[in-house]
């Protein structure tokens, strides 16, 4: 298999066992799917304080399977809502990044699952 870009099957595998990967990887996807659907839901509605808790489950998810820098993207959006000066609500900059971020990872994991690997 090509190398992968977005995340690290090696890593998951280490926390459940090989033969748990596939299972593990399809159950992310779901649970990403919901928890990118919150975030913008929460986003839009200006709701920084579950933004900062969805921001937060979907980086420790993120960091399980091995996408680092889609962690660190939330990392920033979770440090930004602590500032309640400045609402992170109000531009969709990093919204973006996050759901192009989710998009690309969501496309290799498939690509991964559906590969005899």
């Amino acid at each position: 298999m090509a190398d992968l870009q977005y995340f690290q099957p090696a890593r998951v595998a280490d926390m459940v066992g090989e033969e748990n990967v596939d299972e593990m990887l399809s159950g992310y996807l779901t649970s990403l799917d919901e928890s990118l659907s919150l975030l913008r839901s929460y986003w839009h509605k200006g709701d920084v304080q579950h933004v900062r808790m969805t921001s937060h489950r979907m980086k420790s998810s993120a960091r399980f399977i091995g996408a680092d820098e889609l962690a660190e993207v939330l990392q920033k959006i979770e440090t930004n809502s602590l500032n309640e000066a400045n609402n992170i609500c109000a531009q969709t900059t990093q919204l973006s990044v996050v759901e192009q971020w989710c998009h690309e990872l969501t496309q290799e994991i498939n690509h991964y699952l559906d590969s005899a690997h």
